[in-house]
């Protein structure tokens, strides 16, 4: 064996050492102490519902690891999701799955993790990734693709879908068509790339496509600081509970229950959290008081893109 070859193969046996190690640690938090001896070809031996436990922690909980390991998501990270998923999960959270990721693979990992759960759980309803800010176009060089865009269609049940990190939609066409396939989602969060700011409106008939694919929404969240995009979901999307972001710190996704639907009559809306643009002459004078008369929670800002 060649020296390259002995390395390659002693770093593999360390990997899955440290799995081991890493379940181990993982179940002591629940309670359960496995046998010193343990390793990760051990893993499936643990009854179902420990198992559920330390797969859940796995792919929930960020790592803070500095070294992320490719070889650790193949031994460990995505054998864990795709169990999950055949075990019936529903709520797909990727936060815990992606940080071990290293970063010039999480958009190929995320991707690929889509697509096949689309194959597998296409019934799953909710799938999450956040990130600490939602001011996400400023950091984030990677558009959703058709592949990609295709697989996320396919996901019908979906309830609610948060892709906050790793990759942008592209548009607001591409995002109009990947709605028209998900019409029992009510909460959506996503980013759009920079420039955004400068797509005309009117011209582009953006009304009539919102009210065909987006009507059912009740939170619609984007990380794009845009009056006009804001202005033509008030006017066209009555349904919005929450407009391009929460109005307050303290009312945040996982506390957020959806209202009840109230009737409202015509000229009024079901907004909830409302987002005011001092600086725009045409927001002051808005009689929000009549159109909004619902409102808990309310933010006044300055300097927004137009």
């Amino acid at each position: 064996m060649t020296e390259e070859l002995h390395t390659l193969f002693s770093k593999m046996i360390q990997i899955r050492k440290n799995c081991g190690y890493r379940i181990q640690a993982i179940a002591k938090k629940f309670g359960i102490l496995l046998s010193p001896n343990f390793s990760i070809e051990n893993l499936l031996d643990l009854p179902t519902d420990q198992l559920m436990n330390v797969f859940n922690y796995l792919l929930t909980v960020e790592s803070k690891k500095l070294l992320k390991s490719e070889e650790e998501m193949n031994i460990l990270m995505t054998p864990a999701l795709k169990i999950s998923l055949r075990f019936g999960l529903k709520v797909v959270n990727l936060n815990g799955y992606l940080s071990n990721c290293p970063a010039q693979l999480k958009y190929q990992y995320f991707k690929t993790v889509v697509r096949r759960a689309s194959e597998i759980a296409p019934n799953i309803e909710e799938l999450i990734l956040t990130s600490k800010q939602l001011d996400c176009n400023a950091y984030l060089d990677i558009s959703m693709d058709s592949e990609f865009l295709q697989a996320l269609s396919k996901f019908s049940r979906l309830h609610l879908l948060q892709i906050e990190d790793v990759c942008y939609i592209d548009g607001l066409d591409d995002l109009f068509q990947l709605l028209e396939h998900l019409q029992e989602l009510q909460y959506l969060s996503v980013c759009f790339p920079n420039g955004f700011a400068e797509i005309n409106f009117e011209e582009q008939n953006i009304a009539e496509k919102m009210k065909k694919s987006m009507s059912n929404l009740k939170v619609f969240r984007y990380g794009s600081a845009t009056y006009h995009l804001r202005r033509v979901c008030m006017d066209h999307l009555p349904n919005l509970q929450v407009i391009e972001d929460f109005a307050s710190d303290f009312s945040l996704m996982q506390d957020f229950v959806a209202f009840a639907q109230d009737p409202i009559s015509h000229g009024t809306s079901n907004l909830r959290h409302l987002l005011v643009d001092y600086s725009q002459q045409e927001a002051i004078n808005q009689n929000y008081h009549l159109t909004c008369p619902l409102v808990s929670h309310m933010a006044v800002r300055r300097n927004y893109i137009f």
